[in-house]
């Protein structure tokens, strides 16, 4: 394992690096290895003068995760030299960080638990890393078809907002997880504990804000060893990736991307691949809600929004072959605008000054509505850009508004 990860980072060095304003060039080597990747970002970075921060690579739980002979992790050993090495060139201006994956930041466990490791905390720990970067993608819903599923009694209709807020930090990856794909079908839920030592945040993937406030102490043959250098909340959090694929059920599973161009092509848990952007909507604001109690609404950072200018893609499909993906993907451009209609109501009706019981009344009486008219239809039009119109299918719509009564038409 130590001579394909060295394979892998190759040997190129800092004294190697040649930068000016206007290029990076590389003297006496012809190693194309891993640290001349970052290390060519680093002298972009030098060139650019003025980037805020670097990101030393993501989600490479493959690597990170690899256990060594010596019982280290050479891959993540490997990181922390090549973070020094950049930390000397780029000085304390440049902030540095790794986006680990949303499984990948905290606990490896194996052995139904006997054996619990932390690989990534002596990256976490060393001077040359400012904060712990996470690409934040658990699931938030499980939402499904009929009238018997675990949730349909619990929230009112698949875009109720207590849902997403209830899922944010609760729920699958927190509470429970499915054993096997035979136990999701059939949504039998194991719970999430520990045993004896009663530290079940190691096995929650979704828990990270007790994983970032705890010690840690890796388990050998289930026996707890000396903590790592990690201790509570020595670094900042920063979430470098949070989104959701704006597509029927999309916070059934954030982390997959719709795509039939791609090898990757998924859409979540019980979708039926149909747009809908206030899922994604919702999504957002109940993670972004949760986050913010300990994260710094500053260092959370949305996936994605395209460079490339809106609406020209996604409709020049002959310029971007991706410009199709864009329908039920992650994308926030041409949707970040968008209000959901319900969300707009709510505040025209507080903006009449109606009394909260005739508010509460009435948007109860419009997500009945929606949840049978609009919300199984799981149709793009959910999410409309300053209007309250309804759906593209449905065509206009209309509101009466008075002390007693609602009215669609």
């Amino acid at each position: 394992m130590q001579t394909q990860v060295a394979s892998f980072f190759g040997q190129v060095q800092t004294s190697q690096l040649v930068t000016s304003a206007s290029s990076v060039a590389f003297t006496g080597t012809s190693d194309w290895g891993f640290r001349r990747f970052l290390l060519h970002m680093a002298g972009l970075v030098q060139a650019a003068d003025g980037v805020d921060a670097l990101v030393l690579g993501s989600e490479m739980i493959g690597l990170s995760h690899c256990l060594g002979a010596n019982g280290a992790f050479p891959f993540v050993d490997s990181l922390v030299a090549l973070a020094q090495d950049i930390r000397a060139l780029l000085g304390p201006a440049v902030k540095l960080t790794y986006g680990a994956d949303w499984t990948e930041y905290g606990a490896r466990v194996r052995s139904n638990g006997a054996d619990v490791r932390f690989p990534l905390d002596p990256l976490w720990a060393s001077p040359a890393i400012d904060a712990v970067g996470i690409d934040w993608y658990p699931p938030v819903t499980d939402w499904r078809d009929g009238l018997t599923h675990a949730d349909f009694g619990l929230y009112d209709g698949p875009l109720d907002h207590a849902m997403f807020e209830a899922g944010a930090t609760a729920g699958e990856a927190f509470d429970w997880y499915y054993a096997s794909a035979s136990d999701r079908s059939q949504q039998i839920r194991t719970p999430i504990t520990d045993g004896a030592y009663g530290k079940p945040w190691i096995y929650r993937a979704k828990d990270a804000r007790t994983w970032w406030l705890s010690q840690h102490r890796p388990r050998i043959g289930g026996i707890e060893q000396a903590p790592t250098a990690w201790t509570p909340s020595l670094k900042p959090v920063w979430i470098l990736e949070l989104g959701c694929p704006a597509v029927d059920r999309g916070a059934n599973g954030p982390n997959v991307f719709p795509d039939p161009k791609s090898s990757e092509n998924a859409v979540p848990y019980a979708s039926h691949g149909v747009r809908d952007d206030c899922v994604q909507q919702r999504h957002l604001i109940a993670m972004c809600d949760a986050l913010a109690e300990w994260v710094d609404p500053e260092r959370i950072y949305f996936w994605a929004y395209d460079a490339r200018p809106f609406p020209a893609f996604p409709r020049e499909t002959t310029t971007w072959a991706d410009g199709e993906a864009h329908e039920t993907g992650h994308w926030l451009n041409g949707r970040l605008e968008g209000g959901a209609a319900d969300d707009i109501l709510r505040q025209i009706l507080e903006d009449y000054g109606l009394p909260a019981e005739t508010r509460s009344r009435l948007m109860a009486s419009w997500m009945a509505m929606s949840s049978t008219a609009l919300c199984r239809r799981g149709t793009r039009s959910n999410l409309w850009h300053g209007s309250l119109l309804l759906t593209a299918q449905c065509g206009r719509a209309a509101f009466a508004f008075s002390a007693g009564n609602f009215g669609h038409r």
